[in-house]
């Protein structure tokens, strides 16, 4: 289903929500998501019970272009944002265009090819979203803080009865100049509507469930008085750098890019702490989960992808997490797969006293409880003070993470 939103200047811009599974969630082609129009909130789990979780949340993107510039999809202290719908090139016109809107299978489907050249013609899931954005309008930025950077985005939503209570988002981010943008940041920020709302996070922890065991490298989840758990997972970040920092930025409220910016690397604007991952306060209101840094050469482009996961408690919340990553590897991460990133589990039962690893930056080696009992670099592990019974490994392969399941039998 789809509403178009009425603005003074500038025609009609797109939202329509995604209940392909358990979840509704709403999305937009101008940067935001988990809101309805109105600036109503659009995050519903399970769909249909009335219990909402996003007031509203967005993307973000920011840069040293040498100007410190950060672009939101979403700007949680106005509700507004800095991103207009369609393409760079399209300029001004894509706000009256008829073909710049969000695309959803079986409803609208497919974006057509000889406008959208970028955009896919197949689908993945049960319910696949494309749209496009930019943020290139100055109209749109504040003209006492800084400018825009230059970017269009092309967005991905996923849902699937597959995997019930997880929604998939890919934003590829594209530099449309003739410049390199550095240093770039891009992130989530996020209006939590749970009453009493409070956050955790997971850290490098294996979890055993079951006959299943998986591991989750870092997870933020948050939980109050609603009767389920929100988490939010990083799947895919630009040259798979990972996680850069979570910020509960109600207390800190920036006002401008320079402040936005420091942020989003996990810095305190007003002390210069680098702080990385904030510990929650004792009510969250909102908060910034980011990836950087990484550069954009003029036409580059990469992916950042998250997947939003429902749970009665933290153990199915965890359990469903592992599950959604699953599903992204099987069925979304193409991509990824062709260029690195997460690399499915590994089983090898052995009965010798070493294990070749090969090169690797390190690894880690945990027991069946995820407890970390050793590391190392070395190509070779020596496994001869190992009792027999169940281990995991990660290596990390320069930036590609590979992980083992291992059973030594004497």
């Amino acid at each position: 289903m789809s509403f178009l939103i009425p603005f003074i200047l500038f025609g009609v811009w797109d939202i329509k929500f995604h209940d392909g599974n358990n979840i509704r969630c709403w999305v937009s082609n101008f940067g935001e998501f988990g809101q309805k129009a109105g600036d109503r909130p659009g995050l519903e789990w399970p769909k249909g019970s009335g219990y909402y979780y996003l007031f509203g949340a967005g993307i973000w993107f920011g840069a040293i272009l040498p100007d410190t510039c950060v672009s939101m999809g979403y700007n949680p202290n106005t509700g507004s944002g800095e991103c207009v719908p369609g393409l760079c090139r399209q300029g001004t016109t894509a706000y009256q265009n008829p073909y710049v809107k969000i695309y959803i299978y079986p409803e609208i489907w497919p974006p057509p090819k000889d406008t959208f050249p970028m955009a896919p013609d197949t689908t993945l899931t049960f319910e696949d979203s494309w749209c496009c954005f930019n943020e290139n309008d100055p109209k749109f930025h504040d003209p006492e803080d800084t400018h825009p950077i230059g970017v269009e985005f092309y967005q991905s939503v996923y849902a699937d009865p597959g995997c019930s209570d997880a929604i998939f988002f890919r934003y590829r981010v594209k530099n449309c100049t003739t410049n390199l943008i550095p240093e770039g940041v891009i992130g989530i920020v996020a209006d939590p509507i749970i009453p009493n709302c409070r956050a955790g996070y997971v850290f490098n922890r294996w979890f055993w469930v079951g006959g299943d065991s998986f591991y989750i490298d870092t997870l933020l989840y948050l939980y109050g008085d609603h009767p389920g758990m929100l988490g939010i997972y990083l799947l895919s970040t630009p040259e798979q750098k990972g996680p850069l920092g979570c910020m509960f930025i109600d207390t800190l409220d920036p006002t401008c890019d320079r402040e936005r910016y420091l942020l989003m690397k996990g810095i305190n604007f007003r002390t210069g702490d680098s702080i990385g991952f904030m510990p929650p306060a004792e009510s969250v209101e909102r908060f910034l989960l980011t990836t950087g840094t990484f550069a954009l050469e003029p036409g580059e482009e990469e992916d950042f992808v998250f997947t939003l996961v429902f749970g009665e408690d933290t153990l199915e919340l965890f359990h469903n997490v592992h599950k959604a990553r699953l599903f992204y590897e099987q069925n979304l991460s193409v991509s990824e797969r062709e260029s690195g990133g997460m690399n499915r589990p590994v089983i090898a039962t052995i009965a010798s006293t070493s294990l070749e690893i090969g090169p690797a930056s390190y690894y880690r080696i945990f027991d069946r409880c995820g407890r970390e009992i050793g590391y190392g670099s070395e190509p070779k592990l020596d496994l001869s003070g190992f009792s027999p019974g169940i281990y995991f490994i990660m290596v990390d392969r320069h930036h590609r993470i590979d992980i083992m399941k291992l059973v030594i039998i004497r």
